[in-house]
C-alpha cells in the first residue's frame, strides 16, 4: 500500500487473518477542513503480509473494525450520516456498522444520533461498545459502555450513563475465560489514552464500584486530574480525589494508558506514555507511546518502542476461542414492514420516580433529528448550547395497569415522553432507542433499574 496511516489492528480467531483501517496520505493535515477526500477504509491481510484484501470503499471513514465469530466483520463508518452536534466540522457522526462476510455491502446497523467507538465481540458473543449518550444533558461526560447484538439488536447500557468519574471508557476488550472487560478510563476533551480498568457487571453499573483500577498511578484524566491542553489552560478536574495521589502519579504527571489488550484479568498489553497527555486542540507528540507488558502490581516490561512513532492496538498473532455466533431474533413479517415493536410493563415504576398521584395515560413518540449542518448551533434549535433537532411522530395510550405496547417505524432514533390526562410532559428520556426491523423491545418501566425483573401478574 501507498504511504498512508494505519490503526485498529484486530487479528482473526485462528490467528489468519489481520484486520485494519488504512487511508492513503503523504501528509498531515493542517487543519479540520483540509483533505476532507481522504477517508479510511477496510483491508485485511494475512500475517506473513500475503493476500492483501480491501474489504470496504466509498466516502466514507470506516475503522475500528473487529472480527464476528461468523466470519463478518463490525466496525464504525460515518455511512449513518448527520454531523456532530457541538463542535466546529465538518464532523460526520460515526456509528456501527455490519460487513456481513468479506465481499458483501457494509450495512448500518446503530441510528444512535452520535458517535460511537471501538467495538469490541465479548465472551458470550455479545457486543460491547462506547457510546456518547447526551441527548437533553451534559455533552463532556456520558461516554460510557453499551451493549447489542452482533445484528444492532437488543441495545442497552453495560456501564455508565448516570457516572461522572471516569468521564468515559474506551477501548473495550473482553478478558479470555473471564465475565469481566477491560477498558480505558480516559478523557473527554483529548484523545482516548488514560487509566486501565477492569469493569464488572456483577458489581453494578454505575459509579466507581464496578471498576477495579489495573493502574492506580494514573488518576482518571479530566475527571480527577487535570489534562493540560497545551495553550495555558486545561480541562477539568470535575471530580477531584479526596486523597493523595499515588507517588507514581505525582512524579510522572500526566502519564497515560492506551489501548491495552488482556491476556488474563491480571495481566495485558498496552501502550504506555510518560510524558503528559496533551488535550484539545493541540497535538501530542507522534511517537509518545511505547509498547509494555503490564501487571496489576505496576510493573511494566518495555516491549518496543520507536523513536518515531507511536505503538498502538498490540495483539498476539495466535488462535483464541471462539464466542458463539449468536442468531438473529428479528421477527421477519415485522422486517418486511420495516418496523418494530415496544412493549412496557408499568410506566409508573420509574427512575427517578414519577410525581405521587399523577397517572400517566400516554406516551409521546418523538424522533430525534439527525444534524444537517457541519458546525454547531448552526442554528440553534434550542435553548441549551448543541440541543437536537426533534419531531413528534406521534402518541399511544398507555393502559390503567401501566402498560403500553406499539409498533413504531425501525432505524430511527427515538424518545419517549410520559404524559398525564391532560397530554403534558411529566418526564422525558433524556437517551434515544430504536430498532432494528423486526426486533421487539420490551421493558419494566420509565428507565427502571436494569438489575430489576417484571414483577408477576396474574
Amino acid at each position: 500500500l501507498p504511504t498512508g496511516a494505519f490503526q485498529h489492528l484486530d487479528v482473526s480467531f485462528d490467528g489468519q487473518q489481520i484486520l485494519f483501517a488504512y487511508c492513503e496520505t503523504q501528509t498531515i493535515p493542517v487543519n479540520r477542513e483540509q483533505h476532507l477526500e481522504r477517508v479510511f477504509s477496510l483491508w485485511s491481510v494475512a500475517p506473513d503480509g500475503r493476500g492483501l484484501r480491501r474489504l470496504t470503499s466509498g466516502p466514507f471513514d470506516d475503522f475500528s473494525p473487529r472480527w464476528l465469530p461468523g466470519g463478518g466483520v463490525v466496525f464504525v463508518s460515518t455511512r449513518r450520516g448527520g454531523y456532530h452536534r457541538c463542535g466546529q466540522g465538518p464532523c460526520r457522526v460515526y456509528t456501527l456498522t455490519l460487513l456481513d462476510a468479506p465481499g458483501a455491502e457494509p450495512r448500518t446497523i446503530s441510528w444512535h444520533e452520535t458517535q460511537e467507538w471501538d467495538p469490541a465481540v465479548l465472551n458470550d458473543g455479545r457486543l460491547a461498545y462506547t457510546r456518547w449518550d447526551y441527548v437533553d444533558r451534559d455533552a463532556v461526560f456520558y461516554q460510557q459502555l453499551w451493549g447489542a447484538r452482533p445484528d444492532g439488536s437488543n441495545v442497552a447500557i453495560l456501564y455508565g450513563n448516570h457516572t461522572r468519574n471516569p468521564t468515559g471508557l474506551w477501548e473495550a476488550r473482553a478478558v479470555p475465560g473471564s465475565t469481566r472487560i477491560m477498558g480505558t478510563a480516559a478523557a473527554h476533551h483529548a484523545m482516548t489514552a488514560g487509566s486501565v480498568v477492569l469493569f464488572d457487571a456483577r458489581a453494578g453499573y454505575d459509579g466507581l464500584e464496578p471498576l477495579e483500577r489495573l493502574t492506580p498511578d494514573v488518576p482518571f484524566p479530566e475527571s480527577e486530574s487535570a489534562v493540560d491542553n497545551g495553550a495555558g489552560g486545561a480541562w477539568g478536574p470535575t471530580s477531584p480525589p479526596a486523597g493523595p495521589l499515588p507517588a507514581a502519579a505525582q512524579r510522572w504527571p500526566g502519564s497515560t494508558y492506551k489501548s491495552p489488550y488482556p491476556l488474563s484479568e491480571r495481566l495485558f498489553i498496552a501502550s504506555f506514555s510518560y510524558d503528559p497527555l496533551i488535550g484539545e486542540p493541540n497535538r501530542n507528540p507522534p511517537n509518545q507511546y511505547g509498547l509494555y507488558l503490564v501487571d496489576a502490581a505496576g510493573r511494566r516490561e518495555l516491549l518496543y518502542r520507536d523513536p518515531n512513532l507511536s505503538s498502538l492496538w498490540a495483539m498476539p498473532i495466535a488462535p483464541r476461542p471462539t464466542p458463539p455466533a449468536l442468531p438473529s431474533q428479528l421477527q421477519p413479517t415485522l422486517a418486511a414492514a420495516d418496523e418494530g415493536t415496544y412493549f412496557m410493563q408499568d410506566v409508573h415504576r420509574a427512575w427517578p420516580p414519577l410525581p405521587a398521584n399523577t397517572p400517566i395515560r400516554a406516551l409521546r413518540i418523538l424522533q430525534v433529528l439527525p444534524k444537517t449542518t457541519p458546525h454547531a448551533n448552526q442554528p440553534y434549535v434550542g435553548l441549551a448550547n448543541a440541543s437536537p433537532g426533534k419531531q413528534v411522530l406521534g402518541t399511544v395510550p398507555v393502559e390503567a395497569d401501566g402498560s403500553a405496547y406499539f409498533r413504531a417505524p425501525a432505524r430511527l432514533p427515538l424518545a419517549f415522553q410520559a404524559l398525564d390526562a391532560e397530554g403534558r410532559a411529566v418526564q422525558t428520556m433524556r437517551s434515544i432507542t430504536y430498532l432494528q426491523p423486526g426486533e421487539q423491545v420490551g421493558c419494566v418501566g420509565c428507565h427502571e433499574q436494569r438489575t430489576e425483573a417484571a414483577p408477576a401478574r396474574q
